[in-house]
């Protein structure tokens, strides 16, 4: 290096800034080097060096080196930023090792170092894609034990996942702790309550939730009419259906093809075909793409 060679008097700074420059263009091991090198010029790594590494280790997706490197930083006492800390999460996340990035998290947290609340409901979110409900809730539960506040997003994760599988009082049960905790509710939670209780509950609850949403102030969604709209063709309430349907073109909220397919079965179910014929045009006449189900209820019913 010219700046040794010309006996300039170096200190951990300047090394942490070739380190840094280094990482940035992907050149992980020779920033490894200089690391290594550093003992033999007198100078000892500090927090900036080893997370300025951990965060090399990552962007060239070298996650075991890095979980190893922050597991002998914290051993010499010192504290990860988040930023390293949500990096290592993040992208042991990314890379689909959701079990590495979750023991992580969970052993970080012990020492009392967390990810960002973004890389934390990120991971909340895959584990409950994943079917790891328990350990999302192991999450949740880290989370308040240590005074790191969960979101309005944390919550709409947990009531979401939990309604999709069918276990509407645990969902309801995070509903209200979120309304406890003074976080204010908008249209998501409540389209997945709907959803649940189309799904597995009953369409009163659901219209209940939704009258309850309207008197909130909040404006539903397309995702909204069209839950509603699918569990009302179900239970063959295909009145009920249509009076939302036209609620949404009065509020100009667009049907999907979801709307449509679901209204088109309805109408079939009650044997309304004309209907149904004239609603599929409808639909590839607002130029929306049928999808496979939608162009299978002719086989069904004709």
């Amino acid at each position: 290096m010219w700046m040794e060679s010309n006996r300039f008097d170096l200190n951990i700074v300047t090394y942490n800034v070739l380190i840094h420059g280094l990482c940035k263009g992907g050149r992980v091991s020779e920033a490894v080097e200089v690391r290594n090198s550093l003992r033999e010029k007198g100078l000892k790594e500090d927090v900036v060096t080893y997370c300025t590494l951990v965060l090399g280790f990552c962007r060239v997706q070298r996650f075991e080196d890095g979980i190893c490197l922050m597991n002998e930083m914290i051993e010499l006492g010192f504290a990860p930023t988040e930023a390293a800390v949500s990096g290592l999460v993040d992208g042991l996340r990314k890379k689909g090792k959701i079990d590495s990035a979750y023991d992580l998290v969970v052993k970080l947290g012990r020492f009392g170092f967390l990810p960002s609340l973004f890389v934390y409901n990120a991971l909340i979110n895959s584990l409950c894609k994943g079917g790891g409900l328990d350990k999302a809730e192991l999450l949740y539960g880290n989370m308040r034990s240590m005074n790191f506040p969960p979101n309005d997003i944390t919550y709409s994760i947990l009531i979401d996942s939990f309604c999709k599988r069918g276990r509407l009082d645990v969902a309801e049960s995070y509903f209200d702790r979120m309304i406890k905790d003074g976080i204010r509710e908008t249209v998501y939670p409540y389209n997945s309550l709907i959803n649940g209780q189309c799904k597995f509950g009953d369409l009163s609850a659901a219209e209940s939730l939704y009258t309850e949403m309207i008197n909130k102030g909040l404006e539903p969604t397309a995702t909204t009419f069209t839950t509603l709209i699918s569990g009302y063709c179900k239970d063959l309430q295909v009145e009920k259906a249509f009076k939302l349907y036209n609620e949404m073109h009065v509020k100009e909220i667009a049907p999907t093809v979801y709307t449509f397919t679901a209204l088109i079965f309805g109408l079939c179910n009650t044997n309304e075909m004309a209907e149904a014929s004239k609603l599929f045009d409808e639909m590839v006449e607002s130029k929306i793409m049928p999808t496979e189900t939608s162009y299978q209820w002719p086989l069904f019913y004709w």
